[in-house]
């Protein structure tokens, strides 16, 4: 074989560009193909894909003939690539993944529901949950306020009295009342100071309240 028709393993990385992180690994728990060869954004997907599906740092280094260490950084700089930075459009884009991921979750669920292989308690289950899906969803489209919700009324009963207003006599008895128990020193204050505008209608003059 001449030099022109060996592989070059330098060129791999570029060659597994277009390939699935599925099937990248797919090759290389078969060892057709070795993770050293991958390119650092292809290692790092496959890293990504193995830490959702619950492997620690040395099981995917394990399997991706790599160091730990190198697992350690794929991980903060995918850390760096997922974090959050603020947009404008970020809620909408957000809001329309959750209608869209409720709408797969719903079909699905109409789907067992309409297999004639699952009992009738499943197939009840999956439509009443697919029912569920969909109330959820609702709410949460209401609570951003991009569907109307019902206008809550209050009800209210409200009394009219026709009863005249104490008179001052009654007001300073029910402050002696309140002093005796309270011993409050503004509350004797506020009743010295009805007593001495009452004039000769009140107590007599000069005649001081005392307090407890």
């Amino acid at each position: 074989m001449s030099t022109t028709d060996q592989a070059d393993p330098a060129h791999e990385p570029d060659d597994l560009d277009e390939v699935s992180t599925h099937d990248t690994l797919r090759q290389i728990k078969a060892g057709t193909l070795t993770g050293k060869s991958l390119s650092g954004p292809h290692r790092r997907a496959c890293v990504d894909h193995l830490v959702l599906e619950g492997m620690s740092n040395t099981d995917i280094a394990a399997i991706l003939s790599v160091g730990v260490r190198t697992i350690e950084r794929d991980r903060q700089q995918l850390r760096k690539d997922h974090k959050l930075r603020v947009d404008p459009d970020f809620v909408d884009e957000m809001l329309g993944q959750l209608v869209r991921d409720a709408e797969l979750a719903i079909a699905r669920l109409r789907r067992i529901a309409c297999d004639k292989d699952v009992g009738p308690s499943e197939r009840r289950q999956a439509t009443f949950d697919a029912w569920r899906v969909r109330c959820e969803l609702i709410e949460r489209v209401q609570s951003t306020g991009l569907l109307p919700q019902a206008e809550s009324r209050l009800k209210a009963q409200v009394s009219l009295s026709t009863a005249p207003p104490p008179s001052q006599d009654e007001v300073v008895k029910e402050m002696e009342a309140l002093l005796r128990v309270c011993s409050l020193p503004k509350v004797a204050a506020s009743l010295q100071a009805i007593t001495d505008r009452q004039g000769p209608s009140g107590p007599e003059s000069g005649q001081s309240v005392r307090t407890a």
